[in-house]
């Protein structure tokens, strides 16, 4: 008997396929019965099946090249969100705020990024990343090394929710178009009266130059 099975009850053990007392096993992800499904009423083996063949689904992967629809000559501009773990409000003074925008300066250089423009909330930050060396340059690992960055100079044990959201922006998106609806984004927190107004939006450079660079 395979060992997935093992633990179950013996009502349902009595219902396990004759052809695995013969050391023949289903196919993987499959029901012998008819398709997996926590439905399946038939198959008395039907939540282990629909779990097993769940679990061998292949995995979700970030989608490593330019799609097609993105024409050469068109900027390459993602709009990533990173989160706070457990959305802790950890960007609400100057000093964390600053670090960031730092690491942010830092790892820009070290691995070919420029982010044009950036928005610090209290419990996420918003960035406009363009590649500078190769137009299908790695995002995650720019953002990783950020992230990292931040978390060690920061020292304040765990900072960010595990991984980040990305947006391709199309070739008829407008960055700035864009832009404008993420630096409304204070003023509908109630964090300003006006977008002009917060200190921690705009070009890294220019939320340093406005809380200092802190040396």
């Amino acid at each position: 008997m395979p060992p997935w099975i093992v633990g179950l009850d013996a009502r349902v053990r009595r219902g396990y396929p004759a052809e695995a007392s013969r050391g023949i096993q289903p196919l993987p992800g499959r029901c012998h019965i008819q398709p997996s499904s926590p439905h399946n009423t038939s198959c008395p083996l039907r939540f282990a099946c629909y779990i097993r063949s769940m679990a061998e689904l292949p995995k979700r992967r970030r989608l490593r090249r330019i799609p097609v629809w993105l024409p050469l000559d068109s900027p390459v501009v993602y709009f990533v969100t990173a989160c706070c773990y457990r959305r802790q409000r950890i960007f609400v003074a100057d000093d964390p705020v600053r670090v960031a925008a730092g690491c942010l300066r830092r790892c820009e250089e070290r691995h070919g990024w420029e982010v044009s423009q950036a928005c610090w909330m209290p419990d996420h930050v918003h960035l406009f990343a363009v590649p500078m060396r190769q137009r299908e340059q790695s995002l995650a690992e720019f953002m990783r090394a950020w992230k990292s960055c931040v978390t060690l100079r920061l020292g304040r044990g765990r900072i960010w929710q595990p991984g980040f959201f990305d947006h391709l922006l199309r070739s008829d998106e407008s960055t700035d178009q864009k832009w404008q609806y993420v630096r409304q984004n204070p003023v509908r927190a109630g964090l300003c009266e006006r977008p002009e107004e917060y200190a921690w939006s705009g070009t890294p450079e220019e939320i340093l130059r406005r809380i200092g660079t802190g040396l």
